[in-house]
């Protein structure tokens, strides 16, 4: 197997020289001397295959050369690479018709023995070709396209042990039939292992024997029970992702001695020894990294050890604690005053803090750099930190399930400064049972960058002015907050939803919106109409959606007579709705109408779709009346 490993390398190389790629470069006769060494090589390893040596210190000698000679093949695999890049572009300055001819393909066909890198999309049959480059083949992905279901993938079968050069290897969100086992066992120059979104359920101790392992991503695996409890030996590993393995409740021990290690997506804490938080203590990791079950942490002095401010090329932080096993509060705020991150982080989520107050380090300048900052289910606080109006790089602030919390901003200013929160695009609040209003004290400068603005389960809440946003979601909303929307007059984007008292909207509810491009109403169990004007000045509205709305029955007549801009309308699970009438209003933008859900009730218009001359696309569900196709010319429509 390593004889025909070297003797496709030493293919390689005689292709470069009868090429004079050797002589191009300026070491042509390195190459010949090379090109004699490798057939050398290549007959001491054909001779110990078949004499099978069981001698200790001449079996160590042939794995030494057989980890040099695929050394050596990745410069070779450089070299080639720069060379058909290099040969390309000569004959496609040279001849448009050559051009042509290798973007057709048959150079690949015509050298299929020598494939190295094997990216597989989706298509019925996307393996047929692997078997073609299975002495060569050094990298092999699955590209996993959207709208394709893991389901509908072919499952990989092939046995990995017939590709012995193999060096990256991903079946990402894809099937595979053979045991993960075997395709660990006799690869030891694999350096890139992608199972990400795949069902595996434990990771079997044989990945323990790849030392030259290099990134192992088990992101998104939900059914991942287990890993190997000595995953501390792949001394060359550098990146760890178990990112959102649901079923993962604790890491590997001893997480420290991988001391290559520059991203760890997820470390949980344990009691039992090798999972202390201080195993992070001497790691320089980057990227993201999530801390859970911060409950755990035997002592402030533990975190302190982490020494997480020196860690500078973390850009985002997550520290949650767990809330099955609740910290004592003064416990909680030590531990977190220890766990000071570095000063360059962009991304920062607390979750299910215990503290009464946020540390010191809130306060002092370290998050100066935050772009994007959660709080979430610090349910023992009630004073959001002063300085949180001041961070001069907060563009994302999340607040949710901190049931104590009355203002965002509750400082008295006293002919201070009175902006807040100036360069704040993004704002979502949710789950704040007890949220008054957004400052304690009238007359603040707040959010005017603000665009986006996400409301959900606030019965307190109320707004003030903020023509700025333009996106808005109000889940759960009272009859308050849906008369403050006027004051929004640059919304192009409106979603509303999940109430279970309203009959009706309030008067002007969508007043002075002559920018909404977008309307969504849903799950208003108990709407049963929508007003003649609700609509009116909705001039440039383009798609209306309204969704599970149970108890509504029909439009005014003449609701829609101001939307004549409306490119999209969808009705879905609203099980009482009898009528669209549209009237005389003609809709000359009107492209697509779709009407489904159990709508048992609805009657057909009398004018049937004459004035909808621009409609292409009509979906018809579960509607009970009979549809004259000659109303409307087929070849216009996509039921």
């Amino acid at each position: 197997m390593a004889e025909a490993f070297v003797k496709a390398m030493l293919d390689n190389l005689n292709s470069l020289i009868q090429k004079e790629f050797g002589l191009l470069w300026g070491f042509d006769k390195e190459m010949e001397k090379l090109s004699s060494t490798l057939s050398t090589i290549s007959a001491v390893l054909e001779d110990a295959e078949e004499k099978q040596f069981r001698d200790r210190p001449i079996k160590n000698w042939l794995r030494k050369l057989r980890d040099a000679s695929y050394e050596l093949d990745d410069i070779l695999d450089e070299c080639a690479t720069e060379a058909s890049r290099m040969e390309y572009e000569g004959q496609r300055s040279r001849s448009t018709q050559k051009d042509e001819s290798m973007d057709g393909g048959s150079p690949v066909k015509s050298s299929s023995r020598r494939v190295r890198h094997m990216l597989c999309t989706y298509s019925a049959r996307p393996f047929d070709n692997i078997s073609n480059a299975q002495s060569t083949l050094r990298t092999f992905m699955t590209a996993h396209q959207l709208g394709v279901s893991n389901e509908k993938w072919p499952k990989f079968s092939y046995d990995l042990n017939d590709f012995p050069s193999l060096r990256a290897f991903s079946i990402e969100k894809c099937q595979f039939s053979p045991s993960i086992s075997s395709i660990l066992s006799y690869h030891k120059h694999l350096r890139y292992l992608n199972l990400s979104g795949t069902d595996i359920r434990i990771l079997p101790t044989a990945i323990c024997s790849l030392p030259n392992l290099q990134t192992l991503d088990l992101a998104h695996c939900h059914k991942l029970q287990k890993l190997p409890k000595h995953i501390s030996r792949l001394t060359s590993l550098r990146h760890l992702d178990i990112y959102h393995c649901c079923s993962l409740s604790h890491t590997p021990p001893n997480i420290g001695r991988l001391t290559c290690l520059k991203t760890l997506s997820t470390f949980i804490v344990d009691e039992k020894r090798g999972h202390h938080l201080d195993e992070l203590q001497g790691l320089n990791l980057g990227g993201d990294l999530q801390i859970q079950d911060l409950q755990k942490v035997r002592t402030s002095m533990d975190a302190k050890r982490t020494n997480l401010i020196s860690k500078k090329d973390l850009d985002s932080l997550s520290l949650c604690w767990g809330e099955n096993d609740p910290q004592s509060p003064q416990k909680a705020e030590h531990v977190l005053e220890a766990l000071e991150p570095p000063p360059n982080l962009s991304y920062l989520l607390i979750h299910s803090y215990e503290g009464f107050c946020f540390p010191r380090w809130f306060d002092i300048g370290i998050l100066e750099n935050i772009v994007n900052l959660t709080l979430a289910r610090c349910k023992n606080i009630s004073l959001l930190p002063p300085s949180l109006r001041k961070l001069p790089s907060l563009k994302s602030l999340e607040i949710s399930g901190m049931i104590s919390v009355r203002y965002l901003d509750h400082e008295s200013y006293d002919g201070t400064s009175m902006r807040s929160f100036m360069s704040l695009r993004s704002l979502t609040m949710k789950a704040l049972p007890n949220l008054e209003k957004s400052s304690r004290e009238e007359g603040r400068e707040m959010f005017p960058c603000l665009t986006s603005l996400n409301i959900e389960k606030c019965p307190k809440l109320t707004l003030p002015s903020l023509p700025s946003i333009k996106n808005l979601y109000i889940g759960e909303c009272n009859e308050v907050l849906l008369k403050s929307i006027p004051n929004f007059s640059a919304l192009t984007w409106l979603s509303l939803s999940d109430n279970d008292q309203m009959t009706s909207f309030p008067d002007g509810m969508l007043q002075n919106l002559n920018s909404l491009k977008s309307l969504k109403i849903s799950r208003f169990t108990k709407l049963q109409e929508l007003c003649f004007d609700i609509l009116i000045s909705l001039g440039s509205l383009e798609s209306l959606l309204i969704m599970s709305c149970y108890e509504l029955r029909c439009f005014q007549m003449g609701v829609l007579r101001g939307s004549i801009s409306l490119k999209t309308i969808r009705i879905i699970n609203c099980i009482k709705f009898k009528s669209y009438y549209t009237s005389s209003i003609v809709f000359t933008e009107l492209q697509s109408l779709r009407l489904f859900g159990g709508l048992s009730e609805l009657k057909s218009d009398p004018n049937g779709f004459k004035n909808l001359p621009s409609l292409r696309s009509l979906y018809l569900s579960g509607c009970n009346f009979a549809w004259n196709w000659k109303d409307y010319p087929c070849s216009k429509i996509a039921a």
